[in-house]
This record gives C-alpha cells, structure tokens and sequence, in this order.
C-alpha cells in the first residue's frame, strides 16, 4: 500500500482549498489524499513528517484532523508499538497440582482464610484464570488452635436456620472449636470464594483435621507458613 508524506498531503490540502476558491479549476473539493491505517503504515506517515516539525518549530497550517496529529508527535516524537497479550490457563497447564500444608496454631482466621482461599483458586499463579480451577490442594492441621481477635471467641455467633418457622440456632465461637473445630475455617473460607459453582468445586480441595495428624501424607504437601 503507498503512503503519502507529509509534504503531498499538505500541497493536495492547499491546492483543495485553493479549488474551493476558485483559483484553480479541477474536479472535487480538494480532499486529502487517504493515508494508510495500519499500524505500519502509521509509523511511516509519523516518521516522514517528523523531522520537518523540529525543523520548522512551529505549526503547519493544516486541516483539523492533521493538526491533532501534529501536536501528539510534538508531545513524544516517537511511536512504540506495544503488543499486550493475555495468556489463560488450558487444561494441560492444570493437569499437575500441589499440595500444602499450613499450621492454623496461633494464627489469625482472617489472615489465613485469605491465604488458603487465594492458593485454592490459584491467585499465586502467573497463569491464574478467573473462571477456572487453577489451583492447589491444602491442608490445614490445628484447627482448634486457631485465633481469633478481640472478643469474637465469646462474642462471635454463627447462625443457623432450619428452615421452619423458629428453626433459628446460634452457636458461639467457642462452642463451634469444642465441638466442630473444622468449621471455623470451612467457613471463613468459602466466604471468600466466588458465590457460583467454581467454588463449590474448590471448597473439596480444602482439607483440615483438628490436631497435628492428616491422612495426605503421601501427597508430599510443602508446608508454608502465614505471618500472623
């Protein structure tokens, strides 16, 4: 495709307005010749008009279009061609999962839902897709063992509803880590997921165990650790 200079669209826009005038006879209105759109072609048309603009230092009496253009290459003189891509995850980039292992004693809830929820979807991963299950396996051992801030051991309820009228049940922290300790995280946790099928399929790969022992141990899990 030819592309035009600078110059042969500035001298057919003058002899366009001069026809307009009746100067010059002619057929048209003196349009601008068409100048490719490509991001090639653009490159080309910048470059072919970017030194006449140091040169010069001052304004060309062009058309409105032209004139947009020219202050933008005033500003950078230069055109970079970026190309961004997106990369999502395949089903062969998913087919390897890990296994890890975290220790809820001492640990703040919140912190460490928000952790074992970002590992279960995969949010640690370069190739972490939104609508897909790219993440790993976790253990949690010492559920019992797991801290609360503030007054929510005594103060904290969890709510349950039968479904009949009156059918409502609250149950306080402590009473919820004497009987279920499990629960704590199983609920901190998928409160922190998608509210859609995805997370009822990522809440299986969660697996916690009161006290210090877990039935994975063949999976290998790499133990990691939460700050605070």
């Amino acid at each position: 495709m030819e592309i035009e200079t600078l110059e042969a669209v500035l001298i057919n826009g003058r002899q366009g307005r001069k026809r307009k005038h009746g100067e010059e006879s002619g057929n048209g209105r003196g349009s601008l010749p068409r100048v490719s759109r490509s991001p090639l072609g653009t490159m080309a048309f910048v470059g072919s008009f970017t030194p006449a603009v140091q040169e010069n230092g001052k304004r060309w009496n062009a058309p409105r279009k032209l004139q947009k253009l020219f202050d933008k290459v005033q500003v950078g003189l230069s055109l970079h061609l970026v190309i961004m891509s997106t990369t999502l995850a395949t089903a062969k980039d998913i087919e390897h999962r890990r296994w890890f292992l975290l220790d809820a004693k001492g640990k703040v809830l919140g912190r460490l839902a928000v952790k074992i929820a970002n590992i279960l979807r995969g949010r640690n991963k370069p190739m972490y897709t939104p609508h897909m299950d790219t993440g790993d396996f976790v253990i949690v051992i010492n559920a019992e063992k797991v801290k609360l801030t503030g007054n929510k051991n005594d103060a904290k309820k969890y709510m349950f509803y039968s479904g009949y009228q009156g059918g409502e049940k609250y149950v306080p922290v402590s009473h919820m880590r004497e009987k279920k300790p499990e629960f704590l995280i199983e609920h901190a946790v998928r409160g922190m997921l998608p509210k859609n099928k995805l997370s009822r399929k990522l809440i299986t790969k969660l697996k916690v165990y009161k006290g210090e022992n877990h039935s994975h141990a063949s999976q290998q899990p790499v133990v990691i650790d939460v700050n605070g």
